[in-house]
């Protein structure tokens, strides 16, 4: 099945539209997702939007709220998000940290209390079309712990995801964006929508040998380390860690149960243009 892209946009606006969102914000969080699939990251894409729409209408989203200044220091800003959309309010801490950085050389920015920023990239990318380099730092809090520090046996942490980009003036950026686990948990998820089989050797242990289909997200397993190679060479750190999946809310079965009725669910025969 080719579903259009544009088509998408409308298909999701329109569901956020009626869980309450102003049409403006459902728009751009809309493109932002179908972007993310059509980039090849069906993690972050059209999926998440029965979850979007679970988290407006139990009130932990405010469909309708700008990023405030709270804190203004010159090349240093900081906002509260206000529980909005996080492609909403974080592309407005964008902006004014690219205006910032025009000003005074550098700026540091920092953003709270927003909801699912989506994919990382879209905003190194922004800060690259303006010729600027940016790194990214995300954490994630109000969620269960699901990554196991390394060499140990308990979730204390969650993915933590990073990005980092660089300009070049023939318009190919350098961006890495990644999540600090081998394997990110969206990934696995969206493997099991689409019924394809992961590499086994994106697991930890014995007790996962032979069986990396991804239903077994519903199991607890424990996924092998990753190392940041570049952080550790720019920032003298090494960060390494080990991902575990044992039934978290994105992962129950109806996840996706809202746009599996409409029909829109992706899978191995799909494909958006």
């Amino acid at each position: 099945m080719l579903i259009k892209h544009d088509r998408l946009i409308d298909i999701s606006t329109s569901i956020l539209e009626a869980a309450g969102a102003p049409e403006k914000n459902a728009r751009l969080v809309s493109e932002h997702l179908v972007e993310a699939n059509l980039k090849g990251h069906d993690s972050h894409g059209v999926g998440m939007v029965s979850s979007y729409v679970r988290s407006i209408l139990a009130g932990l989203v405010k469909v309708d709220r700008d990023a405030e200044l709270i804190n203004d220091a010159g090349a240093v800003l900081s906002f509260d998000g206000g529980a909005g959309f996080g492609r909403v309010v974080g592309m407005q801490a964008i902006e004014a940290g690219i205006d910032r950085a025009r000003e005074h050389g550098v700026c540091v920015v920092a953003l709270g209390n927003a909801s699912h920023l989506g994919r990382i990239g879209v905003f190194g990318e922004r800060c690259s079309e303006e010729g600027l380099i940016s790194m990214h730092y995300v954490n994630v809090v109000g969620h269960d712990p699901m990554v196991v520090a390394h060499g140990g046996r308990d979730r204390r942490f969650v993915t933590n995801p990073f990005c980092c980009t660089v300009p070049r003036e023939d318009g190919n950026h350098v961006i890495l964006d990644m999540a600090t686990t081998t394997v990110a948990a969206g990934k696995v998820l969206a493997a099991r929508l689409a019924n394809v089989r992961i590499d086994a050797d994106c697991f930890d242990g014995d007790a996962v040998c032979g069986r990396a289909a991804p239903q077994y997200l519903h199991e607890s397993i424990t996924f092998t380390n990753v190392s940041i190679a570049m952080v550790k060479s720019n920032l003298g750190v090494r960060s390494n860690a080990y991902f575990e999946a044992s039934g978290p809310e994105l992962c129950k079965p109806d996840f996706h149960a809202p746009f599996q009725k409409l029909d829109h669910r992706l899978d191995s025969e799909t494909r958006i243009e």
